[in-house]
């Protein structure tokens, strides 16, 4: 699982591992390349992979813990 606190910022990164990511709770903002914003919240599955390039840009939002669970693909 992985946790991040309100206001968590993390910069331009790829993803290490193609990875299904399961929002629990809190939500999130990926920034990508193209500029383009997607919130990441509660209940939807996401597909990070872009392992790659300049990668994304990672925020968490509004006042509450964001908690995902990380489901790797094999590699």
């Amino acid at each position: 699982m992985l946790h991040g606190a309100p206001g968590m910022f993390e910069p331009w990164h790829n993803a290490d591992r193609k990875r299904y990511i399961v929002v629990i709770s809190g939500e999130a903002e990926v920034t990508t390349t193209s500029g383009e914003k997607a919130k990441i919240v509660p209940g939807q599955v996401y597909l990070a992979k872009d392992l790659t390039g300049k990668g994304h840009s990672f925020r968490v939002v509004g006042n509450q813990e964001w908690v995902a669970l990380f489901v790797n693909f094999a590699q």
